[in-house]
């Protein structure tokens, strides 16, 4: 099997930067950029095709198709290759391809307010700020041709066609104000804050406010202590929102599968098998179950809070010296991840707690109890748990 991938991407930018006068600046640009994407795949054979070439009418040796089918005799080939003609007539390539589009444009002012005498009384140096606006649009195209579309090829796992865009508009600030410059013990000690508001149109009707404080302490030029607090935010991408809903599989096993399942009846239950079909359930064949992945319009967006405290040395008695000591503290609610932690971890939990929220992703086949064929764990972009990070 061979897979054929081709990227072309290209970028435009225009700007202009400037002075409205000695103490205000202006920076604004407008930005196109799109990236293409093709996927060729080789060395499948069409489902559709392998079922014509083996019904063949037995007193003519012809397909009963017709058209250019060739015979499939898969007895014949034991030891030894098929026909050349049955190979050529069963390969069936597969195509995909697709774009992304973003546009943006953004202005922004920034100043020097001390011309203007907002100083403090105990430092040389004036608020400085920043604001401005900005927008920006993403849009996805995603198409496939026939085969994908009807998941005909074997081994090749179904994929649809799609598309999706949003728009986001934003408005944003900073400021950083000296607050004590050249005082004993205080060399200097400054403050800055920032803010940006988002407005997403999404299904989900997305705003978001981020935010940021911080703080810088020199006692003495050696030496300087800083702090920072920020409340980030990642709303999620044009991928996660409008990617394909396909039917797909995942590497695993099903613990409520064959004559002795590893699970007990109870436990199973929790996962929609019923008694009736516990201990005949057949085992995801090539360890591969079901799964249905894709994209989510409604998701919400990731927020993360970060805490910062460091210093900077740079001790004069040791010349060339500079070094830096940080801690850090990171933590992510609503993490956007393929299904409650993959369709495994979801089986796993429910099989486990008896959870609906992972029970009610478990999707068996109401006559069998299988988790492939119509049966399948729910995988599809969902906010789910946290993330954590902190060290030194």
């Amino acid at each position: 099997r061979t897979d054929d991938y081709m990227h072309t991407a290209y970028r435009i930018n225009a700007g202009l930067r400037g002075d409205l006068d000695s103490v205000w600046h202006y920076d604004g640009y407008v930005q196109f950029g799109r990236t293409f994407f093709q996927d060729t795949q080789g060395g499948y054979t069409s489902l559709a095709k392998i079922q014509n070439a083996l019904l063949v009418d037995p007193v003519t040796g012809q397909c009963m198709s017709g058209g250019s089918c060739v015979p499939l005799d898969i007895f014949a080939a034991l030891g030894k290759n098929i026909s050349q003609a049955a190979y050529n007539y069963l390969l069936t390539p597969g195509l995909k391809n697709g774009d992304t589009t973003e546009q943006v444009a953004s202005i922004a002012l920034n100043g020097d307010l001390t011309h203007y005498h907002v100083v403090s009384p105990w430092a040389k140096e004036g608020m400085a700020v920043a604001f401005g606006g900005e927008y920006r649009r993403e849009s996805l195209n995603y198409r496939v041709d026939n085969e994908y579309s009807l998941g005909d090829l074997s081994g090749g796992s179904q994929s649809k066609a799609n598309s999706g865009s949003f728009d986001v508009y934003e408005l944003f600030g900073e400021a950083r104000m000296p607050l004590i410059e050249d005082q004993p013990w205080i060399k200097s000690l400054d403050v800055a804050t920032g803010y940006r508001f988002s407005a997403y149109n999404t299904g989900a009707g997305i705003n978001t406010d981020t935010y940021k404080a911080e703080a810088n302490y020199a006692p003495v030029d050696d030496l300087r202590l800083r702090y920072s607090y920020n409340h980030a935010v990642r709303s999620p991408n044009i991928n996660e929102l409008f990617s394909a809903q396909v039917q797909n599989l995942w590497n695993g096993s099903d613990p409520c599968a064959g004559s002795s399942p590893s699970k007990p009846l109870a436990a199973c239950q929790l996962s929609g098998v019923t008694a009736a079909q516990y201990g005949s359930i057949d085992q995801c064949p090539a360890s591969q179950c079901g799964s249905l992945s894709g994209g989510n319009p409604y998701l919400a967006p990731e927020v993360a809070d970060t805490y910062t405290y460091g210093f900077v040395a740079q001790p004069r008695f040791i010349p060339g010296l500079n070094f830096s000591v940080d801690y850090f503290n990171i933590r992510i609610r609503n993490v956007i991840a393929g299904g409650l932690g993959g369709p495994s971890q979801t089986l796993s939990q429910c099989l486990a707690t008896g959870s609906s929220t992972f029970c009610s992703a478990v999707h068996r086949d109401p006559a069998t109890g299988d988790l492939f064929g119509s049966g399948y764990v729910d995988a599809r972009n969902v906010n789910t748990g946290f993330l954590q990070t902190k060290g030194i």
